[in-house]
């Protein structure tokens, strides 16, 4: 077996997979009071599993339960949990935009010198952070009206 993961990188890792289970669930017309139901686990529960919240991981039985619900992989549910050698078999996402793909490029390439890596770096965090202003003031206004 491999070496225990650190529960707070099990829980990302965890987190991503009910995620993407969901995602799947959820496009085949499943409902969060079907899986509930199918399941045994509350929605609550498997929520809290998608935002990777909780100090302790998940009871191995509601992942089988969640697992069977849904029809994801017993296995690589284990996998994220780092309760097995294998590596979670990778869920393929939409391909990322020309740009960032760019960008990802250059903070990767080892010729690219560190000054423009900051400079890509700050730059993105700053966006980021405007982004999260919008959001926020955004939501204030939807909360006020």
């Amino acid at each position: 077996m491999a070496m225990p993961l650190d529960p707070a990188v099990a829980r990302v890792r965890f987190a991503a997979f009910v995620t993407r289970a969901l995602e799947q669930a959820r496009a085949n017309g499943m409902t969060d009071t079907k899986i509930s139901e199918i399941s045994g686990v509350g929605s609550s529960t498997f929520h809290r599993w998608r935002r990777g919240e909780g100090r302790d991981l998940p009871q191995l039985e509601r992942v089988r339960r969640f697992c069977t619900a849904v029809g994801a992989s017993i296995d690589d549910a284990m996998a994220a949990l780092g309760m097995t050698d294998a590596a979670p078999t990778p869920t393929p996402g939409p391909p990322l935009p020309r740009d960032v793909q760019i960008i990802m490029r250059r903070l990767a390439d080892p010729t690219t010198p560190e000054v423009e890596k900051d400079f890509i770096r700050k730059s993105l965090q700053m966006l980021a952070g405007r982004v999260a202003a919008d959001e926020r003031a955004e939501q204030r206004t939807r909360n006020a009206g």
